[in-house]
């Protein structure tokens, strides 16, 4: 048996205005996967902890791949840099960092106008002479992302917000917390007094551009230890992923990693060769996980019409020839989930369940209802526990 998993990260949405009231995936023309959840099972699992708060996409997609995060902690910072080969020692704690846009006390894009690779080293090249002093190292990643490694911090006692939770809200009242809080208040009150008149800053408002004029640390993590999949659930796993995140997370898991031209994470992401990765991959691999960003990214950017154009063309570019290779299969089965619900007007992420699809070998369909929010949360399948929905999807 074959199982391929399909993460559309943030595909789940909240009904827009500007859409009548209907969510992205409601809009959307997407015939494939509306025919994998009509001959299928469609569900919801509850993402978020018991605190109800919304879940961040590592402990999501560890949740999807079976694990319990409760027990293997693991998280963000950490997995972003084994994806990016920085090695971290013991005592390290290592934080994702945005690059953002502040407008007076308000974080006004968390993604700095996605200012180019090259903007992000010159600026991460001066944070560094500021603050490596502090105890601050500076790793470029892509675009607005990048790290902040704190040696000797992995005791430190902080909690840390998302941009997303801290986009609208007073800058202040969004800062990091704990006993430790005061070292990264530091880190981001520096950071601002650098970048306010940095040259590079200087350009982009020239050129119309937003700045990137405040850093943003979160996703604090210390290296930890994480179960092979393979032990675990005795399927061979490979991985079909462009953002850092979901490599990180599929190397730690010990997934081979495909590295396929043009699968960015991005928008701009090459579903296309995705797809023909995806198929390739199944012909020597038990388990399959794709990771596509591009829904997410749309939410970020607040735009839900592009939202509904990268679900067409997801469903159009990567769901039809997967659905076709996994036709031509003796026995497969597919599950396609949503990782958390991002709300692509307020790019506010959401605590609600988010929907999923399986379908393929021994799934007989209980509904012929099209894959979206509302028919899933009519579903009676609804997993609570997260690392439940793989054990339902491989047994």
């Amino acid at each position: 048996m074959k199982f391929i998993l399909l993460v559309l990260a943030g595909a789940a949405d909240a009904p827009c205005k500007v859409l009548d009231g209907k969510t992205p995936l409601e809009v959307a023309r997407t015939p494939h996967l509306d025919r994998w959840a009509r001959s299928g099972r469609l569900g919801t699992l509850a993402v978020a902890g018991d605190d109800d708060v919304a879940a961040a996409s590592d402990t999501a997609l560890l949740k999807l791949l079976g694990y319990d995060t409760d027990t293997h902690r693991v998280r963000r910072g950490a997995l972003e840099a084994m994806a990016a080969g920085i090695p971290l020692d013991a005592d390290d704690l290592a934080l994702r960092a945005n690059f953002v846009t502040l407008d007076g006390e308000l974080i006004a894009d968390a993604t700095a106008g996605r200012l180019s690779d090259g903007e992000a080293r010159v600026l991460l090249a001066d944070l560094a002479r500021e603050l490596e002093p502090e105890g601050f190292r500076f790793h470029a990643l892509s675009s607005y992302r990048f790290l902040v490694v704190v040696k000797n911090g992995a005791r430190l006692d902080v909690d840390t917000a998302p941009p997303y939770a801290a986009t609208g809200e007073p800058v202040r009242t969004m800062y990091p917390e704990g006993k430790d809080a005061h070292r990264f208040a530091v880190l981001l009150d520096r950071s601002r007094r650098l970048l306010a008149e940095h040259e590079v800053n200087r350009v982009r408002v020239d050129l119309g551009e937003n700045p990137a004029n405040f850093l943003w640390a979160w996703g604090q993590g210390a290296d930890a230890a994480l179960p092979d999949f393979a032990t675990l659930h005795g399927k061979r796993g490979i991985a079909i992923a462009g953002t850092p995140l979901a490599r990180g997370v599929a190397r730690k898991a010990g997934f081979a990693l495909v590295d396929a031209g043009g699968v960015s994470g991005d928008l701009e992401t090459d579903l296309t060769a995705k797809a023909e990765a995806a198929r390739a991959a199944l012909a020597d691999h038990d388990f399959v996980f794709v990771h596509v960003q591009a829904p997410n990214e749309a939410s970020h950017q607040r735009d839900p019409r592009r939202k509904v154009a990268v679900l067409e063309e997801i469903d159009a570019k990567l769901v039809r020839p997967l659905a076709d290779a996994v036709a031509a299969l003796p026995q497969a089965r597919v599950m396609v989930a949503s990782d958390h619900v991002s709300p692509s007007e307020t790019d506010r992420a959401s605590p609600q369940a988010t929907p999923f699809v399986i379908t393929g070998t021994d799934i007989a369909a209980v509904r012929e209802w099209p894959f979206d929010e509302a028919h899933a949360a009519k579903s009676d399948l609804r997993i609570d526990r997260g690392a439940a929905l793989l054990e339902f999807f491989l047994r």
